[in-house]
């Protein structure tokens, strides 16, 4: 594929690492975006359809507070659609369809590994 694999953790310092939990929206969507902000929370998103309607919530949380916010979650509003913790790129860039179609096929390769666990992008 012309490139090199770097040691683990090599880019490390290009992602924050956080807790992601995702509750789908319901009539208490409102009280849960309220309750999330007074939590210790880093982010949260309203991801929006193309009526405007929200979709999903989607918080963010650092990973030291991620069992208590999502517990605390849990015991309000029920189990959330999702909660894990990820990485997500501090900077993301560009690429065409060529490079993206050959990073898919890398991507299915480094899978096969049995020493890779997971693959995060930058793009």
């Amino acid at each position: 594929f012309g490139g090199n694999i770097g040691e683990e953790g090599s880019v490390k310092f290009m992602f924050l690492h956080l807790g992601k939990i995702i509750y789908e929206s319901t009539e208490n969507t409102k009280e849960l975006l309220e309750y999330a902000l007074e939590l210790e929370i880093k982010d949260i998103e309203e991801n929006k359809n193309v009526e405007g309607n929200i979709e999903n919530i989607v918080i963010y949380v650092d990973i030291i507070n991620f069992h208590k916010v999502t517990s605390d979650l849990y015991a309000k509003f029920g189990e959330p659609q999702s909660a894990e913790i990820i990485w997500i790129p501090k900077n993301k860039i560009s690429i065409t369809d060529e490079i993206k179609e050959k990073l898919e096929q890398i991507t299915h390769e480094l899978l096969d590994n049995e020493s890779v666990e997971d693959i995060f992008y930058n793009y």
